[in-house]
């Protein structure tokens, strides 16, 4: 709320604790734990069918570095390799921790449904300390999140709401800080009764189930944009050109059907189930309704959005 300057002072702290604490937990699992604790390799293709539906959800964090562009002073061409470097960087950051986790803790632990990382730390070590420094990060880690969520959320709203595809009141700036400040109102209260849904592991692994078909979804759209604006538009200004960029764009665009199919009952592993299938209907039917109000029926035509975009950029 107070400005995207505090909230990157925030992220960068806690970021740096969040790696520390990565660190020596692989550390400790690979020294400290066996090989034999990460056989098998492959229990069943049905583990990772469920892991594959999920995937898309987590890594919706990456679209953080773009929408929060419009606050930065940072050049687009240099925009464009930091995306790739943090997906990397993130891909590495991940086959670490599965690492560590797989050394340090039997298939016994790992199954129990508990939070599995402390327990894999109490099988390593008899005293509590790494188990608290661990907890610590872990919730920091959380906190690493849900400030960029806000950010990008709110950023997102504001601009939703700057081209009229929302309720006008989005694209309201406090006159104090700068920032949009309905919009982030907005993202508080909606986060917040996310609250009342309880713990329920099925209620959270449906919404991110969910969630991962429409950030697949949105995928194969801006591939199919990437490939039209390069036949269409080749003039257009491109600070961030991409090597190779017809196959990369078709490779995407390949792959986020093939991700897609996942979801349906193509998949013989399991897709969406008949309570994800009527959340997604639900959430289809009120973006239809959004389209109907605020943009079919909506004050701004595609011209004006066009300009206000312009002068945005």
């Amino acid at each position: 709320y107070r400005g995207g300057a505090l909230s990157g002072i925030f992220q960068s702290i806690t970021v740096v604790v969040l790696l520390c604490a990565s660190v020596f937990f692989v550390f400790s699992g690979v020294t400290l734990g066996s090989v034999e604790n990460a056989r098998p390799l492959i229990n069943n293709l049905a583990g990772i069918s469920m892991v594959m539906l999920m995937v898309p959800s987590f890594m919706a964090g990456f679209n953080a570095i773009a929408q929060a562009t419009e606050e930065t002073n940072v050049a687009p061409r240099t925009i464009g390799k930091l995306i790739i470097i943090t997906v990397w960087a993130c891909v590495i950051f991940y086959i670490m921790i599965i690492l560590g986790l797989s050394f340090a803790a039997p298939e016994s632990i790992r199954g129990s449904g508990g939070v599995v990382v402390l327990d894999a730390m109490k099988n390593l070590f008899n005293s509590s300390t790494p188990r608290l420094f661990v907890a610590i990060a872990a919730l920091i880690g959380m906190l690493t999140s849900w400030n960029a969520a806000y950010l990008v959320g709110s950023r997102l709203l504001f601009a939703l709401g700057r081209v009229g595809f929302l309720p006008e009141s989005f694209s309201h700036l406090s006159s104090r800080h700068g920032t949009p400040s309905n919009a982030i109102i907005a993202v508080f209260v909606i986060s917040s009764l996310c609250t009342i849904m309880g713990t329920s592991q099925g209620v959270y692994v449906g919404i991110i189930d969910v969630l991962g078909f429409c950030i697949v979804v949105i995928w194969f759209m801006v591939s199919l944009s990437f490939l039209r604006l390069r036949r269409t538009r080749p003039e257009m200004n491109r600070p961030y050109k991409i090597p190779a960029g017809g196959f990369i764009g078709g490779m995407a665009t390949i792959l986020s059907i093939v991700c897609l199919l996942l979801y349906t009952p193509i998949n013989p592993l399991g897709g969406l189930n008949t309570g994800e299938l009527i959340g997604l209907g639900v959430l289809a039917s009120a973006g239809i309704a959004l389209y109907y109000r605020y943009i079919i029926k909506g004050a701004l035509d595609e011209e004006q959005r066009r300009n206000i975009l312009n002068k945005s950029i």
